[in-house]
This record gives structure tokens, C-alpha cells and sequence, in this order.
């Protein structure tokens, strides 16, 4: 049976498909995805496999030198090398420019499927992480929590149902409707320093993003791309058979990601991640199958989380949520002078990115006369260079670094001062 290895590689063809203003127009997102066994890594599944056979133990007390296990917990449960029923793996997957290490509960004789009866133990595992900075973390289990400090990760998840049978190769993303492989209860990650992002600053923003899943296929980081209406949206791309592998008994999918903010503002310039909350964003599930998606802030990440998936061979996407600024509202023209007018308005509402400044068009009626004006959040905007005796039609948008919010309604500006 195969090694249902995680794996972090590069698809170019996912990548970020509209043109963000501000200081990140010109960033283009590699975005990977975290899959099961493909092709490309089936030389490291053999060598791993080989491993788990082996008797030599991964706990850091037992002389295993870093990455190792510090301590495991089964059930509150203190788990060593000397356990009669399980053991835990862990190996070397550094690749495409990234450090990290690869790590699974097995059986005492190496079998990754742990049973029937095994199905929903709880684990805590600590790993002292050595030459692997702790990034990026994935699990394909069910969420519980990474904790970081300076040399150790622990992770605590629980055990899942998981199919494999996806070709994350090519894009889109193949499934097959019954999954060529299953497991009746699993339980491995995957820890990287995501070394093969080559941007230092936007790198170092991956530190905290954490992913659970039981799912074959799931993107990560978040992408971001257009909607339906041309609008930005955060999008989590996932794929799975429908069907366990009899063919008869469907897939029940989850993905919870924790987003730091500090990868959505250096990245996607989302530095106000309270508000892709708070301002209402109602995340939306995509593609055939049922499920629900939520997003919360949890301290300084923003998580997203999907349950109850179903899958067909087609990819389900996660529109987590528009990011640039509402509309103002309330627009009001005031004509000061023959050829200045004054625009007040209730300033457009951060939805991810903080709302830098206001922009005002105003547009002859009946002409082809066009001015403009810009001021900071909330301020009035002054506009100046008017045509006497003419009458405007003034609207006023928001910019973020995200892109712009829609344009207000339109306000009348009067061909004469009041």
C-alpha cells in the first residue's frame, strides 16, 4: 500500500489572476498544494516506506538525532518506542528548495492504516525540529492545534478517514469517482520552512499557517483571484473522489487553514484581517457537493474552515470572501465657489485591506468636462477646475491596497453655489 505522503509543490498555472493596485501589482503567487502520493515523489514513498520498517526509533531519548520526537501522548496517554501497538515515523522531505520532515503514527509492524478501531485517537505530538524552521504545517487529521517555540512544534490532531487516487500533477486537478486507495484511520503531517518561496520578507510570513484535512487534494497558501462580478476573492482550491474505494460509500471531507495575518497583509495586502470578518463577508462554497465554510478571527490569523464535503471529479472551490472596501455612501455636493465644490460623504468600509484614501470623478451633465479629487479616509474631498454654470454628477470610491471598493451612488453638484 502506498505511503499517503503530504507533498508541497509548485503549480505554476495556479496563479494569482487579477491585477491587485498598490504595492503589490506586481506579485505573482506560486501557489502549491498539499496532495497525497503522485509521480513525482514516489522514489521518497519507497525510501520512507523502507523506514517505518525499520526498528530504529524516532524519539529523541532514544538517541535519534533532530528532527525527533521529543514526547507522544495517545488518548492523554504517554506513547514511547516501547508501545505494543504503535509507533511513529519520521523521515526527511526536503525538496524544491524547502527544509522540512515528513512524520506518521504507524503500526508497531509499519502500516500506516491504523484500523477500524483506531479511528478518531487522539494524538499530541511534540518534534524537536532542528535544521527545519516550523513555517508551515500540515495534518491530515482532524484539527486540533500547532504550538511553536524556538526548537519544538507539537501538534495535536486525531485520527481520519482519508482516499488518495488524485492527480495533482496537472491542472485541473484529475479524480477519479471511487478513490484507487483508503485508509480507515490515519494520522501524518508534514513540517516545512517553505523554503522554496524565494521572496525572504513574504516567506517569513508563512510562519503560523497551519492546515488540517482529510481531503486528497488541497491548495495552500490562499490564492487570490477574480469573481464572478470582476471583484477579488480568496480562493481554496480542493479535489477528491467522491467515493471511498468500494465505490458505494462517499467521501466526507474537512479543511481547516489558519491564515496569519502577517502572510495576508505581506502578500495580498490584507493588513486588516478583523474586517474580512467583521465587515460582513459571508464565505461561499463552490462546485457540486454539499458542505459548509465558515472564516473567524482567532487572535492574529484569520481560519478557514469547510465540513461535511462532498466531492465529484470536479474541484470545490472556497470563495472565503471579497477584499477590497464597500462603497461610500451618503455622497454629498456642496458648490463652494463658481469652480470649486466640496464632497462629503460616510467613508467606504475596510473588508480585508485597510482603506488608504478617497477618490471623487465629477462629470458634466450634458458635457464632456471630467475633474477629480482625492483626500485620506473620511476626509472631504475638495475638487477645483470646475466650469461655471454647469452642473456635475459627482460619485466617490475607496482604494485599498487590495484594489478599489465600487463607486458610490451618484450625487448631483448644482450649477451655482447655494
Amino acid at each position: 500500500m502506498p505511503l499517503p505522503l503530504p507533498l508541497v509543490s509548485a503549480i505554476p498555472t495556479l496563479r494569482r489572476r487579477t491585477a491587485i493596485s498598490g504595492r503589490r501589482s506586481s506579485f505573482r503567487v506560486a501557489v502549491v498544494v498539499v496532495a497525497g502520493v503522485v509521480a513525482s515523489v514516489l522514489a521518497s514513498v519507497a525510501t520512507a516506506s523502507t523506514a517505518a520498517s525499520q526498528p530504529t526509533s524516532a524519539f529523541c531519548a532514544d538517541g535519534r538525532p533532530a528532527p525527533c520526537v521529543v514526547s507522544a501522548t495517545l488518548d492523554g496517554v504517554a506513547v514511547d518506542a516501547a508501545h505494543p501497538e504503535f509507533d511513529i515515523l519520521v523521515t526527511d522531505r526536503s525538496v524544491a528548495g524547502a527544509t522540512g520532515f515528513f512524520w506518521a503514527v504507524t503500526t508497531i509492524d509499519g502500516a500506516f492504516d491504523l484500523g477500524t478501531a483506531a479511528l478518531g485517537d487522539a494524538w499530541v505530538i511534540t518534534f524537536r525540529t532542528g535544521p527545519v524552521d516550523p513555517r508551515f504545517v500540515s495534518t491530515h487529521g482532524l484539527p486540533g492545534s500547532v504550538t511553536r517555540t524556538a526548537d519544538t512544534v507539537t501538534i495535536s490532531a486525531s485520527t481520519v478517514v482519508i482516499t488518495n487516487g488524485c492527480n495533482a500533477s496537472v491542472w485541473p486537478w484529475v479524480c477519479p469517482t471511487a478513490a484507487e486507495t483508503d485508509w480507515d484511520a490515519l494520522l501524518d503531517g508534514e513540517v516545512t520552512d517553505f523554503g522554496q518561496w524565494t521572496d525572504a520578507s513574504q516567506r517569513e510570513s508563512f510562519r503560523g499557517y497551519d492546515l488540517f484535512s482529510n481531503i486528497d487534494t488541497t491548495s495552500a497558501p490562499v490564492e487570490i483571484a477574480n469573481g464572478p462580478d470582476g471583484l477579488p476573492r480568496l480562493l481554496i482550491r480542493m479535489a477528491n473522489s467522491h467515493f471511498r474505494v468500494d465505490g458505494v460509500t462517499p467521501v466526507s471531507g474537512f479543511m481547516r487553514q489558519r491564515i496569519p495575518a502577517s502572510f495576508l497583509d505581506e502578500v495580498y495586502g490584507i493588513d486588516d484581517p478583523a474586517s474580512l470578518t467583521t465587515g460582513g463577508v459571508a464565505a461561499t462554497l463552490t462546485g457540486p457537493g454539499a458542505g459548509t465554510v465558515t472564516t473567524s478571527v482567532v487572535g492574529d490569523a484569520i481560519v478557514v474552515e469547510a465540513t461535511g464535503l462532498t466531492f465529484s471529479r470536479r474541484v470545490v472551490r472556497i470563495d472565503a470572501g471579497e477584499i477590497t472596501p464597500r462603497r461610500p455612501l451618503g455622497v454629498v455636493a456642496d458648490r463652494v465657489s463658481e469652480v470649486r465644490a466640496r464632497l462629503t460623504y460616510e467613508a467606504g468600509r475596510a473588508r480585508g485591506s485597510s482603506v488608504r484614501r478617497h477618490v471623487a470623478v465629477c462629470d458634466a451633465v450634458g458635457g464632456d468636462d471630467t475633474v477629480r479629487g482625492v483626500a485620506r479616509r473620511g476626509r472631504p474631498i475638495v475638487i477645483g477646475g470646475l466650469d461655471e454654470n454647469t452642473t456635475y454628477s459627482c460619485r466617490v470610491r475607496a482604494i485599498s491596497d487590495a484594489g478599489p471598493s465600487p463607486w458610490s451612488r451618484p450625487a448631483r453638484l448644482a450649477a451655482q453655489p447655494m
